[in-house]
């Protein structure tokens, strides 16, 4: 087990190849490279230099000795208003191939959830099937695995987090099934990241029911 953290704050504070030395000074043997700001066409990310500057990570990484653990592409994946979601998919294409770059072989994708999970379940399920399904030409070409994290959203009459998509991984496992999984060809296995809560009371591996008539293994 390797002690990581995401760079997200500390990128943002002291710049993305000065945060990489000051997080291995403060003990950590790997990096979760945050993607965050990408939702809103800032950064570098968003530039023409992207491809140079994921470059320089890697081979400032390596000069200080540590490694990428994974990504985290920037969220949210939709809002069901363009002209945010034709261009979040864009991003979230850019940031699965600067990842590459990097040297990163897993980024976390966050599925589509715009809409109440509790009464547009089966919607939400269908378009995150095409979503998943959509980016493993681009897991194939980029030699990168695809990550989900268990989502929640919150009650705001009761006032506490309730379940919403890939409480138990089945949207990911469902769209690899497709014929193509989305870690095909590449090192290990497990193509899911359990990174988020669960709904209150729920059993991690039973957040939800997976697909109508499927259950967690």
């Amino acid at each position: 087990m390797r002690l990581v953290t995401q760079t997200h704050v500390t990128a943002e504070v002291f710049g993305d190849e000065v945060c990489i030395p000051i997080l291995k000074k403060a003990g950590f043997e790997a990096l979760d490279w945050s993607f965050f700001g990408m939702e809103l066409g800032e950064g570098i990310w968003c530039t023409d230099a992207w491809r140079e500057h994921a470059l320089r990570l890697k081979e400032t990484a390596a000069q200080c000795g540590i490694g990428f653990s994974q990504a985290h592409a920037p969220f949210p994946t939709s809002r069901e208003e363009e002209p945010y979601d034709r261009e979040i998919r864009k991003r979230i294409l850019r940031a699965m191939e600067a990842a590459a770059l990097m040297g990163v072989r897993n980024i976390v994708v966050h599925p589509m959830q715009e809409l109440e999970y509790a009464t547009n379940r089966d919607r939400l399920w269908e378009e995150n099937l095409e979503f998943y399904r959509s980016l493993i030409p681009y897991c194939q070409e980029y030699g990168i695995r695809i990550c989900a994290e268990n989502m929640w959203q919150r009650d705001k009459k009761r006032g506490y987090i309730v379940d919403s998509v890939c409480p138990a991984g089945g949207v990911l496992r469902a769209a690899g099934r497709a014929g193509q999984p989305l870690d095909r060809g590449l090192p290990g296995s497990g193509a899911l990241r359990f990174g988020g809560q669960g709904a209150p009371g729920r059993d991690p591996c039973h957040g939800g029911e997976a697909a109508p008539g499927s259950a967690c293994p």
